[in-house]
């Protein structure tokens, strides 16, 4: 296995704000890799070494999203069956968990591009499911619901 210390698709900062674990990991990584009868890779990393990676890929992902944040004051909204904004635009969002907690059984649809929610269409949330947002569902927006009856309720965390 060989890895590109030179130009590695990490951002350009990665290997000070690792405070010299980059290197550590690299030579981790760099080690040669047995195979067993079948040619498969047999992985064994010490737990040293499961330390040092840990920290190297939290202080990664540290210089590559800025810092984590912390969350915001927890919101219970009320959803009906019409299309209501359950969350406002936040340009500094960085993380958001949204759970469906109505007690009547009522399904609750997600509009993350904006807009009106449409029932049944987007993202669906069932009674006592929950979403949360990634890599390809990251929005920045505003969020919008609609429930399936009135008494809709949602739990929202927003992390910014």
């Amino acid at each position: 296995m060989s890895l590109d210390t030179t130009n590695p698709p990490l951002p350009p900062n990665a290997a000070e704000e690792s405070g010299g674990n980059l290197d550590r990991l690299v030579r981790l990584l760099q080690d040669p890799v047995q195979l067993d009868d079948d040619g498969s890779p047999i992985v064994a990393i010490s737990p040293a070494s499961l330390d040092v990676l840990e920290t190297v890929l939290r202080q990664l992902i540290a210089a590559t999203l800025g810092p984590s944040g912390s969350p915001g004051a927890p919101l219970n909204v009320a959803v009906g069956a019409a299309s209501v904004q359950a969350l406002g635009a936040n340009p500094g969002r960085k993380g958001l968990t949204i759970a469906n907690v109505s007690q009547g059984g009522q399904r609750i649809a997600l509009a993350l591009a904006g807009g009106t929610a449409v029932l049944d269409a987007g993202m669906v949330l069932w009674p006592q499911t929950w979403w949360w947002m990634d890599r390809y569902s990251f929005t920045t927006g505003a969020v919008w619901a609609i429930a399936s009856a009135a008494g809709g309720a949602l739990a929202i965390q927003e992390f910014s």
